[in-house]
C-alpha cells in the first residue's frame, strides 16, 4: 500500500509537470502570436501610410505638371500673338505673306515654341 501510494504520488508530480511543460508551451504559442500579430498590424500600418504618401507624391506631381503646361500653353500663346501682330503690322504696310521679314517673324515664333518645349 505504501508502495502505491508513492507511485499515485510519483505519477501525480510527473502528470504535475507535464501540465506545466504543455502549459508553458500554450502560453509561449500565444505570446509569439501576438507578437506576430502586432509585428504584421505594425507592417500594415507602414504600408498603408507608404501608399498614402505615394498617392499624395503623385497627386503633387500631376499638380506641377498641370500647372507647367498651363504655363507653357500661355506663353506658346503669347509668342504666336505677338507673332501674329508683327505679321499684321508688316502686312498692312504692304508686305505679302511671302516677304523675308514677315517670313523672319514666322521661324522666330516657331524657335521660340521649340526652345519653351525644350525647357519641358
Amino acid at each position: 500500500a505504501e508502495y502505491e501510494e508513492k507511485m499515485r504520488k510519483l505519477l501525480e508530480g510527473k502528470d504535475a509537470e507535464e501540465q506545466r511543460l504543455k502549459q508553458r508551451l500554450i502560453d509561449e504559442a500565444k505570446s509569439r502570436m501576438n507578437e506576430e500579430a502586432t509585428i504584421n498590424g505594425l507592417i500594415s500600418m507602414a504600408d498603408k501610410e507608404r501608399s498614402k504618401r505615394l498617392t499624395e507624391l503623385q497627386s503633387s506631381k500631376k499638380k506641377q505638371m498641370d500647372i507647367m503646361k498651363a504655363r507653357m500653353r500661355k506663353r506658346m500663346a503669347a509668342a504666336k500673338a505677338r507673332a501674329e501682330a508683327e505679321k499684321k503690322k508688316l502686312q498692312d504696310e504692304g508686305k505679302d505673306a511671302n516677304d523675308e521679314e514677315v517670313k523672319k517673324i514666322e521661324q522666330g515664333v516657331l524657335k521660340e515654341q521649340v526652345s519653351l518645349l525644350q525647357e519641358q
